[in-house]
């Protein structure tokens, strides 16, 4: 499975894995976006083509996470 590399803790605050994902997700729609535009120039490398393919299953494996274990939900 894919493990989040960044630091539980941001400016002394735990981050929740939810927060961690959300942090993931945007870091990798911002390499996306410099894809997008250096792919239109002629300027994205096949190196840099697969090292984005790997960050997108890397974020795919993250989204799946915990999709495979039961929600209980406790309301007592």
């Amino acid at each position: 499975m894919f493990q989040l590399v960044r630091p539980a803790m941001h400016f002394g605050v735990a981050m929740t894995p939810d927060a961690q994902l959300a942090v993931l997700a945007r870091e990798t729609q911002w390499e996306l976006d410099e894809a997008a535009f250096e792919l239109g120039g002629g300027r994205y490398t096949s190196d840099q083509r697969r090292k984005l393919a790997d960050r997108l299953f890397g974020l795919a494996e993250a989204l799946r996470g915990d999709l495979d274990k039961p929600l209980i939900i406790d309301a007592s």
